[in-house]
């Protein structure tokens, strides 16, 4: 039986949070996060969710006394649809540049497509019925994003708050982790995950154990991560965790 963790409804309902880091807030689900970074009066989006957290965005930004204009460019931690959501969307109505690490540029644009292997082969558990289940309420497959810009990683992006990207592939090849050594915080993607989407349990640090496309190089990526001591690491999917990066990677290393 699927415990009341993993079929609550507030998994549809969470709205914009309280701050996670300064000047960082997480919106989405229980299942699935995107956050927004202010800086200087401006913003910058990382990740787009799903197609329906659209209203998120907009209700949120008001909330924080700032519009669609006051954001600089939304950065995506790789191109998986749970990701890209109303990328498109803000694109469009607010001339927002999106951008992604090349080696994932053909999944954002809709010219590829990811691995849904694992999911087919745990459609009998609960807790990947209801994350299909939150997909399909949340506007099911996003809109490919007409126009892309291409970071690589080993540089400072110039936009607010002057994220550190990171390759980290495995994930997808141009997984991607964006560090803010002024506040010690790892948005980290899928490159790790503090929520079993298996399950629905958390249970801290972890490699995704589904949509990852090689496994074994998601794990070694993780040792480009080691030297970054005590962070606020803020995942695509889960909870935060605070602690020492190389805890981090040793517990991820433990549940592989």
């Amino acid at each position: 039986m699927a415990s009341t963790d993993e079929t609550s409804n507030d998994r549809q309902t969470m709205a914009y949070d309280s701050e996670v880091a300064p000047g960082v807030y997480r919106f989405g689900t229980n299942r699935v996060n995107w956050y927004v970074i202010e800086a200087d009066g401006e913003l910058l989006v990382v990740d787009a969710g799903l197609p329906n957290h659209w209203e998120q965005l907009v209700d949120g930004l008001d909330s924080l006394g700032y519009s669609l204009e006051d954001i600089a460019a939304l950065i995506l931690t790789h191109g998986h649809g749970d990701h890209i959501g109303f990328a498109n969307r803000l694109q469009k109505t607010a001339n927002v540049p999106v951008r992604v690490h090349s080696a994932d540029v053909a999944l954002v644009e809709g010219d590829s497509e990811e691995n849904m292997r694992e999911v087919v082969w745990n459609l009998w558990r609960p807790a990947v019925i209801g994350l299909l289940l939150e997909f399909s309420r949340s506007g099911g497959n996003p809109s490919p994003v007409e126009t892309v810009e291409s970071f690589e990683a080993g540089t400072d992006l110039e936009l607010p708050a002057t994220p550190q990207v990171i390759h980290v592939p495995g994930h997808s090849a141009g997984s991607c982790v964006l560090y803010l050594s002024d506040r010690n915080v790892l948005f980290c993607g899928d490159a790790l995950a503090t929520v079993d989407l298996k399950t629905g349990r958390a249970r801290g640090p972890q490699i995704m154990p589904m949509f990852t496309e090689n496994t074994k190089q998601a794990v070694e990526s993780l040792d480009q991560l080691g030297s970054l001591g005590e962070v606020t690491l803020l995942p695509g999917h889960g909870d935060p965790w605070r602690g020492e990066m190389h805890e981090a990677i040793r517990l991820a290393r433990s549940r592989k």
